[in-house]
């Protein structure tokens, strides 16, 4: 099919699309050609009900996903796929909660096709399978997963939450740098890119997912698996890039979007001033009066004489100097939040959401008279924060290496603990892949074992390794693609691509002609990911399909490492119970 001039194949580019039913000719003639099945069918479910639809596996050219089969009001309801991929809702009764594409009453009952997209989905996980649906699963300790690779990862996910009966956020990815509206998804290239921190440059949504597109796949994927255990959809990192109206109502379309998530983490770090933290005097004096209304200011230095949260006083702030310094540092910040927050709520009417502030993405590690500040204005302003996300010292894809070792960790865990608990939050941690077992532990311990921890790149890593292994050509071409994109970066003064590049051009000397391309060089580590939703001129996707047309064999082997990597990481976490 053809959007925009760009052609896609929705069954090999998975959450794109906000629908799953995406030509409905096709649906109406694979109907006719089914329609005698269907039929008889009909006179079996009349008797056999649920039961009976559970036990085919197709319906003429309609195949049957037992596990999402239930019953609604004497209707009996179910998923199901064509052999082009596209899914439907199929029902049988008197009555059904969903439009249908097509009816007809056969052996006294009403049979419906109706097409899966974001409002038929959110319609069927809230009025007839809530236990499919995602949830707000407040302050509790779980894991964030992240779903790069969308429908090829959640069959090990899946596995790993019923293995280890806990709870996780398992539609997660970030708005903007790996997700976008499906409208922007589906245009070329824009000229506006996203950077990830000290490293470099990727497309907006560099995944190739839209936002609405992995909510509707990734709840449609657990219809079909009937996935019933509690789980979240967080839409993760939304960022407010700029100051003022501009970049809140950006921040807004991406929440709009992402309407039907359950979880919602903000990015507001580009309007830190935390240059603000060291100043004193009138240099303070004019930050604070740029960044607080004069109206506010006095009311503000008033209402830290006391300590109305009774937040350990080693905690708190201590002078009128400190709390003009973290307004001029945070006050920006936190009104965007608090605006934000309310939209999401207009947005709700009443639905229960998860909100999580983030200050990970600041530069420094955060104080915990920091993290008390925003979380007692955001408390002020009526925002409920279920999670708060500090910068402990993480960094993405290394152990813990500050100089305070893991004591100094531990130490700094149990302030923020502290601090939070104070507010009814959480800790969440992010840049939360390849720790060692003892670090998750320790940091786990240090918060009594209410923390959350998010994963994200890790995921897309074990899928390289498993190409590595299993699909060594494709692996290769994947490899030199991200060397190339490393040294466009390098070119452009990236010092981390530099020094990745030269590391393994010398190890390509040291080991000549034994040299094997490596899932686990730097380079390639830190680099590979911008490949599966690369865009050519046109907004023509260059190779994600082919991220997606793995042989059994590979999904099985990936859902194996996936189960591993998951069960282990809640065992180090001590989650498991």
């Amino acid at each position: 099919m053809q959007i925009n001039g760009i052609t896609i194949d929705p069954a090999v580019n998975p959450a794109v699309l906000d629908t799953l039913t995406w030509d409905e000719a096709a649906i109406k003639s694979a109907i006719a050609n089914s329609e005698v099945a269907i039929q008889a069918l009909t006179e079996t479910v009349k008797t056999g009900g649920a039961d009976k639809l559970r036990s085919v596996e197709q319906i003429g050219e309609l195949k049957v996903f037992a596990p999402s089969v239930v019953s609604k009001d004497n209707t009996i309801y179910a998923l199901a796929a064509l052999k082009d991929g596209q899914r439907v809702f199929v029902s049988f009764g008197e009555t059904s909660l969903l439009p249908a594409i097509w009816e007809k009453t056969l052996a006294g009952m009403t049979v419906r096709i109706s097409p899966v997209n974001v409002d038929t989905a959110k319609a069927f996980v809230t009025s007839i399978a809530p236990q499919f649906g995602p949830k707000a699963l407040g302050a509790t300790p779980r894991i964030g997963v992240g779903n790069r690779q969308s429908t090829m990862v959640w069959p090990g996910i899946y596995e790993a939450l019923r293995k280890t009966k806990i709870t996780a956020e398992i539609i997660q990815n970030s708005a903007y740098r790996e997700l976008a509206p499906v409208s922007f998804i589906l245009s070329p290239p824009a000229n506006e890119v996203t950077y990830l921190p000290g490293h470099g440059s990727l497309n907006i949504g560099h995944t190739g997912s839209s936002i609405e597109g992995l909510w509707l796949t990734g709840v449609a994927t657990a219809i079909e698996h009937g996935f019933g255990q509690p789980y979240g959809a967080d839409l993760d990192h939304i960022p407010v890039k700029t100051a003022g109206p501009e970049g809140v109502a950006r921040a807004k379309a991406l929440i709009d979007a992402g309407r039907h998530f359950t979880f919602f983490t903000l990015d507001t770090s580009a309007l830190f001033n935390l240059d603000a933290l060291k100043l004193t005097g009138a240099e303070l004096d004019a930050a604070f009066a740029k960044a607080v209304p004069a109206e506010a200011q006095a009311d503000l230095l008033k209402s830290y004489k006391d300590n109305p949260a009774n937040v350990n006083a080693e905690y708190w702030l201590k002078s009128e100097t400190e709390v003009k310094q973290m307004a001029a540092a945070y006050w920006v910040s936190i009104e965007a939040a608090t605006e934000l927050y309310r939209h999401i709520v207009s947005l709700k009417q009443g639905e229960p959401f998860d909100f999580e502030f983030s200050l990970d993405e600041g530069p420094e590690i955060t104080e915990p008279v920091e993290q008390t500040f925003v979380l007692n204005e955001l408390k002020k302003r009526g925002v409920s924060v279920q999670f708060i996300a500090p910068n402990v010292g993480f960094e993405k894809r290394v152990d813990y290496r500050k100089p305070d070792g893991l004591p100094g960790l531990t130490q700094r865990v149990r302030r923020m603990h502290e601090i939070a608990q104070a507010y009814g939050a959480l800790l969440d941690f992010h840049s939360g892949s390849d720790k060692a077992p003892l670090t998750y532990q320790t940091i786990s311990r240090a918060a009594g074992g209410n923390v959350k921890l998010k994963v994200s790149g890790k995921l897309q890593l074990i899928f390289s390794e498993v190409a590595a292994d299993l699909d060594p050509a494709f692996f290769n071409e994947w490899w030199d693609w991200t060397l190339g994109s490393a040294k466009a970066e390098a070119n452009r003064g990236s010092e981390v691509a530099k020094t990745y590049i030269a590391k393994v051009e010398e190890r390509r000397a040291a080991e000549g002609a034994s040299f094997k391309k490596s899932p686990k060089d730097l380079f390639f580590t830190d680099f590979s990911f911008g490949m599966v939703g690369a865009k050519d001129e046109k907004g023509q996707f260059m190779f994600r399909d082919r991220f997606y047309k793995m042989s059994g064999v590979f999904k099985e082997e990936y859902t194996r490492r996936t189960v591993e990597y998951l069960v282990k990481l809640a065992q180090d976490l001590e989650l498991v119970r």
